[in-house]
């Protein structure tokens, strides 16, 4: 393997470097070594474009069938998949055959030096998304399955990713919790911790576990910006997925010592949590789009679309488009109003011809026409069409 003391260049690694202003790529060096064929095969690897996947993305369900069963293989596998892989980035994946992934200090080198491997930029949400499937997967599992949050599917990526939030889950005796993983929310003077947060029902709730083999301790201190804790809190506390207890927390610190590979939560009482994009989304008052917040349309130039977009509480915008091929269409012109105010009006130039712009949920409906100047420099009009809640 490594012939030459040089592993294989990647062929990315050369379209990679021109474009980002990187030298001309060369081999990295690795020591040459003869091995049993297993240490560098790629059997049994992810295998999304490439053969030799380096990074794993189905460790959350491998985490929760290992929840389910009591497998700790399976746990094993997805723990170090993650873990090992997020420590130790290597690239997305290999084309050609090397020990260099063994070695524990390669990625501590410049990206240009990397050549061995292909790094796509364009996968961060995918490993953003990851992270957050192994820690929620790893609740999960710790918890016996008592703290479990419903998981959706990243749609538009190859990778098996996981996302969680739509909808609300439960925290062991506990239901209708919202999970809630804003930065700071915990601070925690012991990196063995790992934790999830949620909240509802008038409670703040806390899920801390220790990824080390022996016994550990921590202070841990909740951020009074975002969960202000009262002087004396009452809550119900599990430990190790035992017959919750009552405590008293004083402040809004308090030490934890957890066993190796143990979990404490807790379920602290009249806690006002503040939250900022959960508030608007989860507003009852929140905008609710149906039917007529969609329309499609025929026009002398091409189908026309509308639509409204909400997330939330005053997170609304109309989305609306046409159809009209670049071929056919110099410019787009849209003309817009809400109930009885001025007409606005938005061009653009370039295909696709598309619009986006905030809707105001206290006004009426929203009326829209659109007008195109073809390519014999013809004005051609839409009927105008209306989008409301």
């Amino acid at each position: 393997m490594d012939k030459g003391g040089k592993v294989p260049i990647h062929a990315h690694s050369f379209g990679r470097h021109k474009l980002w202003g990187f030298p001309d790529p060369e081999g990295f060096p690795y020591k040459e070594q003869t091995v049993p064929a297993w240490r560098p095969a790629v059997s049994g690897l992810i295998s999304d474009a490439y053969r030799g996947g380096l990074w794993m993305h189905n460790h959350g369900q491998f985490m929760r069938v290992a929840g389910l069963t009591n497998d700790d293989m399976l746990r094993d596998f997805a723990r170090w998949g993650w873990v090992g892989r997020f420590g130790n980035y290597n690239g997305d994946n290999r084309s050609s055959l090397s020990l260099i992934t063994e070695s524990p200090d390669a990625v501590e080198n410049p990206i240009w030096k990397l050549t061995y491997s292909t790094v796509n930029p364009g996968h961060s949400w995918e490993f953003v998304g990851e992270m957050l499937d192994f820690i929620i997967s790893d609740a999960f599992q710790r918890s016996g399955g008592k703290i479990d949050f419903p998981s959706e599917s990243m749609h538009g990526t190859s990778f098996q990713v996981k996302t969680y939030g739509a909808k609300t889950g439960t925290f062991y005796d506990d239901k209708d919790v919202r999970l809630w993983l804003p930065r700071k929310l915990l601070a925690i003077d012991n990196k063995q911790f790992d934790y999830v947060a949620g909240y509802g029902n008038g409670k703040l709730y806390l899920a801390i576990w220790n990824q080390s083999f022996k016994d550990e301790s921590a202070n841990v201190t909740v951020n009074d910006a975002l969960a202000p804790l009262s002087a004396s809190s009452t809550a119900r506390v599990w430990k190790d997925n035992k017959t919750a207890t009552k405590e008293t927390l004083s402040g809004k610190s308090f030490k934890i010592t957890v066993p190796p590979k143990g979990i404490i939560a807790y379920a602290i009482d009249g806690v006002a949590v503040k939250t900022q994009l959960h508030s608007k989304m989860n507003d009852p008052s929140a905008p609710k789009l149906g039917k007529d917040s969609l329309i499609r349309s025929d026009a002398p130039f091409g189908k026309v679309h509308g639509m409204l977009l909400s997330m939330g509480k005053g997170l609304t915008t109309a989305f609306i488009y046409t159809e009209a091929p670049p071929e056919e269409v110099i410019s787009a012109k849209l003309r817009y109003r809400q109930g009885d105010g001025a007409w606005q009006e938005k061009s653009d130039e370039i295909f696709p011809f598309e619009f986006s712009f905030d809707y105001d949920e206290s006004k009426p409906p929203l009326q829209f026409e659109f007008e195109v100047e073809n390519v014999d420099q013809q004005i051609q009009k839409s009927q105008t069409l209306t989008i409301k809640p």
